[in-house]
């Protein structure tokens, strides 16, 4: 279902209330992870790998996310690299 469809969706019992509730919250997640990557890599491909914590504490500081927010993103970017080819 895209975006229009759910927000019209009516469930017609609980069961398919649970249904939509676990899938939303599964795709949230997934949606999550996705982000956490593209932070990383957005990083890394943006010093060139050359960067420490001075210039994570600063991206972290102007965009308002935790301090250990960049560098688990861009460890987590390293690790899973070869999962997006050509990047």
């Amino acid at each position: 279902m895209d975006f229009d469809q759910i927000v019209k969706y009516e469930p017609q019992n609980e069961a398919e209330l649970v249904s939509l509730t676990k899938s939303l919250e599964c795709q949230g997640q997934i949606s999550l992870l996705v982000a956490y990557w593209l932070i990383g890599h957005s990083i890394i491909k943006f010093y060139k790998k050359h960067y420490g914590q001075q210039e994570l504490q600063n991206l972290a500081a102007q965009t308002g996310i935790g301090i250990d927010t960049p560098h688990k993103a861009c460890k987590f970017a390293r690790q899973y690299r070869r999962c997006a080819p050509g990047l």
